[in-house]
């Protein structure tokens, strides 16, 4: 009897008509994504190095970006980019970090304050003009080498 009831109410065939389609949409994509992020071509996809430029370039304009800027180089002791020893230099590709005359921001040829190996000296004041000294004189104040490599 609660057979042919259900069998007759239309509007519950179709709702359950519905919620079985999307059930197998969601498992398919489900799959899919699985799929993607276990079994394809790393090499293919985009570059690290692409996406640590791209972070560098708005790393002002997404506080939540530069928060995971931040904690990167942080953890992984870095700063910049390239794997070389002066991934620091990269901060120059940042609008505000630019070292070009006509910049006045007054992080102007600074580094982010993510870099310093001793967080007391987390100030401004100690990292302007940062981008303009010698890679010797500041291995012993930040991270000099890029984040590249330890990615």
């Amino acid at each position: 009897m609660l057979h042919n009831a259900l069998r007759d109410n239309i509007f519950v065939l179709k709702v359950f008509a519905i919620s079985v389609f999307f059930c197998s949409l969601v498992i398919v994509l489900t799959i899919f994504g699985l799929y993607v992020l276990f079994y394809s071509d790393t090499t293919e996809g985009i570059p690290a190095h692409s996406v640590l430029v791209h972070a560098i370039k708005i790393y002002h304009t997404n506080r939540n970006l530069a928060k995971i800027v931040d904690s990167v180089q942080e953890n992984l002791e870095c700063c910049g980019i390239s794997s070389a020893a002066q991934g620091y230099r990269d901060w120059n590709l940042s609008y505000q970090f630019n070292c070009a005359i006509a910049n006045p921001q007054p992080e102007e040829c600074a580094v982010a304050l993510s870099n310093p190996l001793l967080p007391t000296m987390r100030s401004l004041e100690c990292w302007q003009n940062t981008l303009k000294k010698r890679h010797q004189d500041l291995e012993h104040d930040i991270f000099t080498s890029g984040c590249l490599r330890p990615l």
